[in-house]
């Protein structure tokens, strides 16, 4: 039955520059509405159209509108009449741009420059609070270009310091090698020996440079290593024990031997190189007939008041062909009243398990096994109070250095397209501009940096940002940003109605270049990849349904998380899983024991107010995540306590002021005693 409610409805969406295929689908799949009620209501407002842009019947006039003198006709207050039919047209236009205006739905004003771009890119960005996406990304592998040039763009300031920290890490090689030879020693002989000359290593290390002591008849040693770069010194006093000056490190026997030491670890290198270089290994790695499709849609609705997890739908589909073996992943994500629900499609089983017993199955998943699956990467974390706030304030950081230094340019004219959903959009396509993205990049990032709180972030932040604006002014710096303009296209479309971005597409072509890579660097073995092709990569976001009410039902029946690992491992799986909570209640149930001791004592001899304290509170939320179906209770008085825990497999476990602790029948912690 078609509504007044479905009419208004379809007519605003359509005022909004909504396709009628979306239209259809936001109706039928999350309204509820059938095929024929929304075909029906479509044909009424049809209809509609077509009577209110009917031709009016114009009335005749006899009479002639001059006055015969040539002269316009005046009204009696001596105003031309042609004024006044002038001015009525205007003032009706006036009006109707007022009224009907968002009605009709006017077209967004698209500005040809850059600088009104990014002003309505910004402002316009900041108004979209919900809507649905698709995000699609593919890599493949094809004959290089006639014209293309692998890459080859080094950090000079990192490049600078390389010959002498490659110097000290040869050096602190070498000191592994010599304590590994002071071990050996120990265990041979049960002491350490009185002089590095008895040791008779191999390593390619002066030891006379080195300053070693036996220590403790024997059952010890002192190694002093002088390094000579900061850099290196800096990095391992901050993990190795011990007191470290002027460069010295001091190893002992108890010192860790699992340190790895390379350039990369010690010399920051400019993350925009370094970027690049990453892409290059991946380049190098992969397969010579690699191709891969991957494809992100979901939902995100308007996240509510007072809630930690806004309303959403994630699904992901993958299609990877390594040339031999072909890989298919298709999985989704739902989250609905702050309760998670996963479910899984289509697994590769040969590399894990087979799912076919929870193929397509809707699974309940609690919060406490989150970071134990595939989920936690796609659903929202906890974040700290400084964090929310970093994120709150990352538009206006982004406006603020956008509006300073504009740090893009326009590649030629806005274009129009027509996207695969019917609408139409503006696109514009940006490049770096090399002049004052450095000024840019420092407004933002001494903006971010001063949202942050810990002070050892605060520092690598610092030390990153001096070294970025020193690689700005460098030719290398000049040679990237032509490199980057060259080879990579992203373009910000807007929709042509309503001045929404509504997509984001970029496109890379990247030549890899083998020889700079050096050889201890190839960690996945030889260039797999041909060295006459290059990688194209598409990424394509689309929002659609902006700022609409968006309505995400929990499924039916969804299988628990236990029933779900039981179909797929068997009984035996949870009952483990159950044993291990047990376990974990009983320690920490036990452990109160403790923290209740010592609040009596620094209450003046008197348990009241300990299960208020934090030292209750901290202990029942470790008890409370180890499962959603665990609670924890405490009761205290002036001169008792008990608090008790449920156990996953039924009973209770219990501890009190009187010294027990144990599995009970029944709670009976409320009268301050487990017995």
């Amino acid at each position: 039955m078609v509504t007044n409610e479905l009419l208004s409805f379809i007519q605003t969406r359509l005022n909004e520059g909504a396709s009628r295929q979306e239209i259809e689908s936001v109706l039928m799949s999350q309204g509820g509405w059938s095929k024929e009620d929304v075909d029906e209501a479509f044909d009424v407002i049809s209809e509609q159209s077509q009577e209110s842009t009917e031709e009016v019947p114009t009335r005749s006039h006899s009479s002639a509108v001059g006055s015969g003198d040539g002269k316009q006709p005046n009204n009696s207050r001596g105003i031309p009449t042609s004024v006044l039919i002038g001015g009525g047209v205007v003032l009706v236009g006036v009006i109707l741009f007022f009224v009907l205006g968002p009605v009709l739905g006017m077209r967004y004003n698209a500005p040809n420059d850059i600088e009104g771009f990014l002003a309505d890119f910004i402002e316009n960005s900041q108004k979209v609070e919900s809507f649905t996406y698709d995000v699609s990304l593919s890599i493949a592998q094809e004959p290089r270009g006639e014209n293309a040039e692998p890459f080859d763009i080094t950090d000079p300031i990192y490049e600078s310091r390389l010959e002498d920290v490659e110097d000290d890490i040869e050096l602190f090689d070498g000191v592994k090698s010599i304590r590994r030879d002071l071990n050996s020693h120990e265990r041979l002989s049960g002491s350490f020996p009185a002089s590095l000359a008895e040791i008779g290593t191999f390593a390619e290390v002066d030891t006379d440079s080195l300053d070693y002591q036996r220590t403790d008849g024997g059952s010890g040693y002192e190694l002093a290593v002088q390094f000579e770069t900061e850099e290196v010194f800096d990095y391992l006093k901050e993990d190795i024990e011990g007191e470290h000056t002027d460069g010295t490190i001091t190893f002992t026997q108890d010192t860790s031997d699992f340190f790895f030491l390379s350039a990369n670890r010690v010399l920051y290198k400019s993350s925009f190189v370094g970027g690049l270089e990453g892409l290059n290994m991946t380049a190098i790695s992969l397969p010579a007939r690699f191709n891969g499709d991957v494809s992100f849609s979901g939902i995100a609705g308007l996240e509510e008041e007072d809630t930690e997890l806004p309303d959403m739908k994630n699904s992901l589909s993958a299609d990877v062909d390594w040339g031999d073996l072909t890989v298919k992943v298709d999985a989704e994500s739902l989250i609905k009243d702050e309760k998670i629900y996963a479910r899984v499609n289509h697994f590769p089983s040969i590399f894990f398990f087979d799912i076919e017993p929870i193929r397509e199955r809707w699974i309940s998943i609690p919060e406490e096994e989150i970071s134990n699956n595939m989920l936690s990467s796609v659903l929202p974390s906890d974040t700290s109070e400084s964090e929310e706030e970093y994120l709150s304030e990352s538009p206006r950081m982004l406006s603020n250095a956008v509006s300073e230094h504009n740090p893009f340019v326009l590649n030629g004219s806005p274009q129009k397209k027509e996207l695969e959903d019917g609408r139409n959009a503006i696109g514009y396509s940006l490049g770096i501009n090399a002049d004052s993205f450095p000024e840019f990049y420092e407004v933002l990032m001494s903006d971010i940096i001063s949202k942050l709180t810990d002070e050892e972030q605060i520092a690598a932040e610092e030390r990153a940002l001096e070294h970025d604006l020193a690689f700005f002014e460098t030719e290398e710096f000049t040679e990237l940003v032509e490199y980057l303009n060259e080879h990579v296209d992203f373009t910000i479309w807007m929709d042509e109605r309503t001045g929404y971005p509504i997509q984001y597409s970029t496109e890379v072509v990247f030549v890899p270049n083998p020889e700079a890579i050096p050889e201890d660097e190839m960690f996945f073995g030889p260039p797999q990849a041909s060295s006459d092709t290059q990688l194209r990569l598409v990424s394509k976001v689309t929002l659609s349904d902006i700022n609409q009410r968006i309505d995400i039902q929990a499924p039916d029946d969804p299988l628990t998380f236990d029933e779900a690992a039981e179909l797929m491992f068997g009984s035996r799986v949870i009952e483990d899983r159950k044993a291990t909570i047990a376990i974990n209640i009983r320690a920490d149930i036990q452990q109160v024991r403790s923290e209740a001791e010592l609040y009596y004592s620094d209450n003046s001899l008197s348990y009241e107010g300990f299960c208020d304290s934090d030292r209750w509170q901290e202990k029942s939320e470790e008890i409370s995540e180890l499962s959603s179906d665990v609670s924890a209770s405490c009761y205290d008085s002036a001169d008792a306590w008990a608090a008790e825990a449920t156990l996953s497999g039924g009973g209770v476990y219990c501890a009190d002021s009187t010294g027990f602790a144990g599995e009970v029948e029944e709670p009976t912690a409320e009268d301050y005693s487990c017995d």
